[in-house]
């Protein structure tokens, strides 16, 4: 499915509307769900390494196959901070989808793609800067609204990261 995916924005083919039928009749036939955690987190693994990686999960979050993964990952407006980007890693993508999960979610889709210990605490970090945002004196930081802001928040998040080692579990109140 996600190879699919991958070749038609690579090579810049559009998917037949028959095998797009196909994929949604698969996802809602919950044939998904057997697809293992590691095979999902390989196949996110090879988009974030594409150049065209931003449309490619633009693309899956079209077809639902995202919200197959996991129900939540079903908002592609984070995503639209990385348009026009270029050099980014597989941490920043990881960022962007983790912006609208809740501290549950988060976890859940961890657990589902069986993520190593730095993509899990970049999901998790993620989560709590949305939630300590609001404490933020400076409303340009409270939550990255475009490209040129998003190295300033993934540099917020690494401060935090130095300044809180063990991990980014404080909530506020």
């Amino acid at each position: 499915m996600f190879r699919a995916i991958r070749y038609e924005q690579r090579l810049g083919f559009q998917i037949s509307s028959d095998t797009v039928s196909d994929l949604r009749r698969t996802i809602v036939s919950g044939y998904a769900d057997v697809v293992s955690g590691d095979r999902w987190r390989q196949e996110f693994q090879k988009i974030f390494g594409e150049s065209q990686a931003f449309k490619m999960l633009i693309r899956a979050i079209g077809l639902g196959l995202l919200a197959a993964v996991h129900p939540a990952l079903c908002d592609s407006r984070p995503l639209a901070i990385l348009a026009g980007e270029s050099g980014l890693a597989a941490s920043d993508y990881l960022a962007a989808l983790a912006i609208p999960l809740s501290p549950a979610d988060g976890e859940q889709v961890s657990r589902r793609l069986n993520l190593p210990a730095d993509w899990a605490r970049v999901l998790r970090d993620t989560i709590v800067l949305q939630d300590i945002s609001p404490l933020f004196p400076d409303r340009r930081l409270r939550s990255p609204p475009s490209a040129l802001r998003w190295k300033a928040w993934t540099m917020m998040q690494s401060r935090l990261r130095l300044a809180f080692p063990k991990n980014l579990s404080l909530r506020p109140g």
